[in-house]
């Protein structure tokens, strides 16, 4: 089974972090061809990230078999506001009650 696999990393003032992922399943015959086009024509050329928060950074990843096969740490980021970040944010358990 091959997946193609986007990564969005949020970084956390105290050192902490959380990855928000989406796997596409898709067939084996595309991730050749993706692969193949991401080598030939330069992934990072590729690959872009929008709209992250300046906390944020992406990574795209092509799997077989839970194998990694190719992809990108630290896609470049277009408009990204570096005024903008995420924050913890823990939701009380009482107000589950409400």
């Amino acid at each position: 089974m091959a997946k193609l696999v986007t990564v969005v990393q949020t970084y956390f003032k105290d050192g902490t972090y959380r990855n928000n992922t989406v796997e596409l399943q898709i067939p084996t015959e595309a991730m050749k061809l993706i692969e193949e086009y991401w080598k030939k024509q330069g992934i990072h050329k590729l690959t872009q990230a929008k709209y992250l928060a300046a906390n944020q950074g992406a990574c795209a990843y092509l799997k077989q078999d839970e194998q990694l096969i190719c992809g990108i740490n630290n896609m470049s980021v277009l408009e990204q506001d570096d005024n903008e970040l995420f924050n913890h944010s823990f939701k009380d358990e009482e107000e589950d009650d409400e």
